[in-house]
């Protein structure tokens, strides 16, 4: 957990190089976020610095010969 006062308020820039800093270090296979808005403001920035994609309002998430395959089964308001 993040104690830092400069953490307080979303800060885009510094949250986004905090993140992408914390998954080049961790090196995941995926990272799964929620779909606030802060998640759709935050990790495309990520991917961005990270030269990776986002795939966003996924519903399911499945492995086929080990590679995930994500699926949107909820229809766009």
């Amino acid at each position: 957990m993040c104690t830092d006062d400069n953490l307080k308020n979303y800060n885009p820039e510094l949250y986004s190089k905090l993140m992408s800093d914390l998954i080049s270090q961790e090196k995941p296979d995926y990272v799964l976020a929620s779909s606030s808005m802060l998640a759709r403001d935050l990790f495309p920035r990520v991917a961005q610095i990270l030269d990776a994609g986002v795939i966003s309002d996924c519903t399911e998430l499945a492995f086929s010969s080990g590679t995930a395959v994500p699926s949107n089964s909820s229809p766009k308001c």
